[in-house]
Order: C-alpha cells, then structure tokens, then sequence
C-alpha cells in the first residue's frame, strides 16, 4: 500500500475509515479509538496520517487497527516512493528510501498483535538483512538498519511495561474552618 495518497488512491487509513457502516469521520475514529483501546487521539494526527505527512507509532498503528479490526500494516505501510516523498520521516531519514521501507516492515512484523503475522527480533533482522543485500545495499547501511530497528522496537516494548505514569497529585491543603 501506498503512504501517498493520490487522486485515485486515498491513503489506507482513509480508505478503511470511510469503508466502515455507517462512514466514520476522523473525530468517529478518534471516539472509535478511545472507547475501545483507551488510546487518546487528535483530529492533527488523523489528518497527518491520512495525509501521509507522518507515520504513526507502533502504539498509535496498532490502537487503530484494534479499533477497525484489521491487522496493523494496513494503517502504515510505507513504499519507497511515499518515503522519498515524505519529507516529515525524521527518525529516519538518513535512510535510503527502499532501506526504510524494509526497515517499517520489521518493526510492524515484530510488533503485530495478530499471532500468525506476528515473529521474532530475530527473525525480523534476519528478513530484513536478506532483504537490504538482495537490493545490494552497502554493508554498513545494512548494520545501521539493523541497529535502528532493534533500537525502535526496545523502545517500544519499554513503553509497553513501563507506561507512563501520572505525577501524584499534592495533598490539598484545607483552609481553617471558618466558624
């Protein structure tokens, strides 16, 4: 699937938002997201997706696809056109194109909820450095990928155990009673 979306081809995200009875809007998916994943969206970072301005997170992929039942590629799937055209792809942009594609599809096979499409870091680097040497991609390139996937896909497993934590609140302080 193609990030750019064109005049004949929305983007995914789009294409599976309107496919839904009755057509969902971008604040419905929003509302969508939240009661079922607990996830907070924003109108901006629909509308960024949908307009291939950004890429979600592995969370944010993931809380969508929860909430449309389909399985996490099918919200971001960058091709090597999209990236080059993506200018907003700044964790990796020192990437060729065709390496950060390999390198999307890593990580989302590593981090898919669905236990069939779902492998190991292992398996995932291993997938992907048989790819980038199939398109004959220069050997320190292919050790940078690598390390940048199991770098992004460390972080997210921590965000998952370790969520963010509210600060305490302080204790109120009572005003004396007034009597």
């Amino acid at each position: 699937m193609s990030m750019k979306p064109s005049a004949d081809a929305p983007h995914p995200l789009k294409a599976l938002r309107e496919a839904q009875q009755p057509k969902l809007s971008q604040n419905d998916l929003i509302h969508l997201v939240a009661s079922r994943t607990g996830v907070q969206l924003s109108v901006q970072t629909v509308n960024s997706i949908e307009n291939a301005k950004t890429v979600p997170t592995i969370t944010t992929a993931q809380a969508i696809a929860r909430a449309l039942d389909v399985p996490t590629d099918a919200i971001a799937w960058p091709t090597p056109e999209a990236v080059r055209d993506n200018e907003s792809s700044r964790r990796n942009r020192y990437f060729p194109p065709a390496v950060q594609t390999a390198m999307f599809a890593a990580i989302f096979s590593v981090a898919s909820e669905s236990p069939e499409r779902r492998v190991s870091l292992d398996e995932a680097l291993h997938r992907l450095e048989a790819t980038l040497r199939q398109q004959d991609t220069d050997p320190d390139e292919i050790a940078r990928a690598l390390d940048r996937v199991r770098h992004v896909v460390a972080e997210e497993r921590e965000k998952q155990q370790y969520p963010p934590r509210r600060a305490p609140r302080p204790p109120t302080i009572h005003a004396p009673d007034a009597r």
